[in-house]
């Protein structure tokens, strides 16, 4: 467990630090680079081990390298189990990049197959929904994603709302966002697309944001 060239042990650490950067946390320049740099260590060298690859797929997606993300998508999926947590980071990935109809058949086999569902999934179904314009099914995704101090449960909460004009709703998911984020006026085009590659669907989900009240800068 202590050997520095377990692929598993860097694949975890490049799993922490992918998850500094990707939720912005304090240190998120710094671990950028590190969460590169583990990560395809660890591929290096154990490139058939599912949870490297899928941590690989975790840095291709953070760092916009989607024809190679595509590449390790096909090779991978066909041979992962069908858990929530190993397929269905590629379905957010698949998504997120605008491969919605991908993303959405490996979502249909996650729900299929398991009672228990990471509630960051209803995120990319809010989505799915969302960018469609069908709000009122985007609401009931949205109002299944509650992780406490994550601000994407109260940014998707608060966007649809916006759109479907619920504005009491709207306020208070924009004032439980800005507890969470409370720089979020300022940095929160920058937060989404951290996550939403389509520019079409951040400036959609922005404008939702907007509609419920809050000026983004």
């Amino acid at each position: 467990t202590h050997n520095p060239n377990s692929s598993l042990l860097l694949a975890i650490k490049a799993d922490l630090f992918g998850d500094i950067y990707a939720l912005d946390f304090p240190g998120a320049q710094e671990a950028y680079g590190i969460f590169g740099e583990l990560a395809e260590k660890a591929y290096s060298i154990n490139p058939h081990n599912p949870f490297v690859r899928a941590i690989l797929a975790y840095k291709c997606f953070m760092y916009n390298e989607e024809e190679r993300f595509y590449s390790i998508c096909d090779d991978t999926v066909p041979w992962v189990p069908n858990t929530p947590i190993r397929l269905g980071a590629f379905a957010m990935y698949l998504s997120l990049f605008g491969e919605w109809v991908k993303g959405k058949e490996l979502m249909d086999r996650i729900f299929e197959n398991n009672m228990d569902i990471p509630p960051w999934l209803y995120g990319i179904t809010c989505l799915y929904y969302y960018k469609d314009e069908e709000y009122e099914l985007a609401l009931v995704e949205a109002n299944k994603y509650h992780m406490p101090l994550f601000y994407w449960g109260s940014l998707l909460r608060a966007a649809v709302n916006g759109q479907l004009g619920n504005k009491q709703a709207t306020m208070k998911n924009i004032d439980d966002l800005l507890k969470i984020r409370p720089d979020f006026k300022e940095r929160g085009r920058y937060l989404i697309s951290r996550f939403i590659k389509e520019d079409s669907l951040l400036t959609h989900v922005i404008q939702g944001l907007e509609k419920g009240g809050m000026q983004m800068e």
